[in-house]
């Protein structure tokens, strides 16, 4: 799948791909953005639901509606009969789901939706006439977004027969949350559901969704199934003889010439510190003209990266051995941008002037990308978001400190050992006065103030416990990383250590290492789509548009 998108580069910059490549690529991407629309409206986001509280609880995972009576495909390992369940459909709206039967042995699991109603859905399809190299698409709901987020990712089929026969092993990357998301063809039809991965990245396995027609009419007891029901007869795919259309990756990698290293030109290695052991991350060439004043950019170059990445007095790759200093003429800590001058002029250059405003709405959703790398094959993906603020979770601040309502006050809950709040001596039961001056309510109010800051930014606390008041001025340090041994945690290189606080971002589904962030991001056409900042997941890589990089530069002083 890699060599087929490798294949499929453009020149830089808006070029135009030769008309049988264009054909090829255009018609694929077609089919992949027909399928998102069809399956979108019914895929949902799940969690365990307490029908006397009438609040959901803990426990995420994904679905799909397949009839208008309501009726979800989820998997077994997280739904069970006659549970409840909170459903979440993409537009926000939400509804109570009862589990219905469940078989263990194929992890496969129904539920329905307990009111009446019209709902969307999706047409099931067969998994018996799914081909090795047939490109699906998912949709599901991966954990490591809070709130939760739907997150399309692109594949194929790598394998019919997996875990001995109960399941076909596909490349579209899943996580923890994933599990019960639905795996569509070209059709816009429901061929899997999500199951479960291990170590490697190309290895995702599915319920094959012929098991939910097999056993269709037992699955609508609310039964959880030690054994195998009672199957029902399956009819013959009606759509197999048009599978012809849907095209076999590798027979369109052949097809393809390799243009990848033309986009190249855009994207450098940065190294910070020792040429050798010092850490590296990419930089995008651009241009200034139509920003800035032609007199202040005269016979100069620049590099647009990850400035956490970044460290003092980094050097330039230009290729073949040859190393240039390069000058840090702006940072900024909250977007994680930097820009970097070059002692050279180089001739090529991203105008980013001359490109308009972003926008990445639902129907760039499934659109091709290309990263490329100047050291080795670039890497595919495909627009997984529409464009998104990614709030600042894992990079803000870190207290260390938990609060609640208690007798209509705002007080601390609780206070992580060796955490900045209990170097500061917080001590639970203490009622939050104020944070940086300003009085808050609530602890959703508490956690967005904490939040606003960076790390090692002070924050001013007025805390009151036995009526005693203090003012407190608390430097918030790192979160800690926590350790975890799901297996969703351990790919290859893991994730960046800055993933999250970007503004104007979106989400696609490059295998990227943290030190191939930095760099540039085209669609199939070569036209430049943002900036690589970070590997969020596993399923996951985040870039920031067109909007957020000229905001940047428009912050940046380059006059000498």
């Amino acid at each position: 799948m890699k060599a087929f998108i490798l294949s499929c580069v453009t020149v830089l910059f808006y070029s135009v791909i030769a008309t049988g490549q264009s054909k090829s690529l255009t018609k694929l991407q077609s089919q992949v953005q027909g399928a998102i629309e069809k399956g979108h409206p019914a895929s949902v986001f799940i969690a365990n639901y307490d029908p006397q509280t009438k609040r959901p609880s803990s426990g995420r995972f994904s679905g799909v509606v397949i009839d208008g009576e309501g009726r979800i495909l989820t998997a077994a390992h997280a739904c069970s009969p006659e549970k409840y369940y909170q459903v979440t459909f993409p537009d926000g709206k939400q509804y109570v789901a009862r589990g219905l039967g469940s078989i263990s042995r194929l992890d496969v699991a129904i539920m329905k939706i307990t009111e009446a109603g019209k709902w969307p859905y999706a047409e099931m399809g067969w998994s018996s006439s799914l081909k090795v190299n047939e490109p699906v698409v998912s949709i599901a709901y991966p954990g490591s977004f809070i709130p939760q987020r739907e997150v399309i990712r692109l594949g194929y089929v790598a394998q019919l027969d997996a875990q001995r026969g109960r399941r076909f092993r596909s490349t579209c990357l899943m996580e923890p949350g994933d599990s019960g998301g639905p795996v569509f063809d070209l059709y816009g039809r429901v061929v899997g559901l999500h199951s479960s991965i291990d170590n490697s990245l190309e290895n995702n396995y599915e319920i094959p969704v012929d098991f939910y027609r097999k056993y269709w009419t037992a699955l609508q007891k609310p039964v959880a199934y030690k054994d195998l029901p009672s199957e029902d007869v399956i009819s013959a795919d009606p759509l197999l003889a048009g599978k012809a259309d849907i095209g076999d990756m590798k027979l369109i990698a052949e097809g393809i010439p390799k243009l990848e290293t033309k986009m190249e030109a855009a994207a450098f290695k940065i190294i910070s510190g020792d040429t050798l052991s010092g850490k590296t991350i990419l930089g995008t060439l651009i241009s200034l003209d139509g920003i800035k004043s032609k007199d202040d950019i005269l016979g100069k170059s620049y590099l647009l990266s990850k400035n956490s990445m970044v460290a003092a007095d980094p050097k330039v790759d230009l290729g073949k051995g040859r190393l240039i200093s390069a000058k840090i003429v702006h940072r900024d800590l909250q977007s994680d941008l930097v820009l970097l001058e070059l002692g050279v002029k180089l001739k090529k250059g991203i105008k980013i002037g001359k490109i308009p405003t972003d926008t990445l709405t639902f129907k760039d959703l499934g659109a091709l990308l290309i990263s490329p790398q100047p050291d080795n094959e670039g890497e595919w993906s495909g627009v997984s978001t529409q464009r998104f603020d990614l709030k600042g979770m894992y990079s803000a601040g870190y207290l260390g400190a938990g609060v609640e309502i208690k007798d209509a006050r705002l007080v601390l809950s609780m206070v992580a050992p060796n955490s900045p709040a209990s170097l500061a001596k917080l001590e639970v039961g203490g009622q939050i006065v104020s944070v940086n001056g300003l009085s808050l309510g609530d602890p959703e109010s508490f956690v967005k103030a904490v939040q606003k800051n960076q790390p090692d930014d002070i924050l001013k606390l007025v805390v009151m416990k036995s009526d005693k008041v203090d003012t407190l001025a608390i430097k918030l340090g790192k979160r800690p990383m926590i350790a975890s041994n799901h297996i969703a945690e351990k790919f290859t290189d893991g994730k960046s250590e800055r993933r999250d606080g970007f503004a104007n971002a979106f989400v696609h589904d490059a295998k990227l290492k943290p030190t191939e962030c930095g760099g540039p991001v085209f669609d199939i056409y070569g036209k430049f789509m943002g900036i690589n900042m970070a590997r969020y997941s596993r399923t996951s890589s985040i870039a920031v548009t067109v909007a957020e990089i000229r905001k940047f530069i428009e912050g940046c002083d380059v006059e000498n």
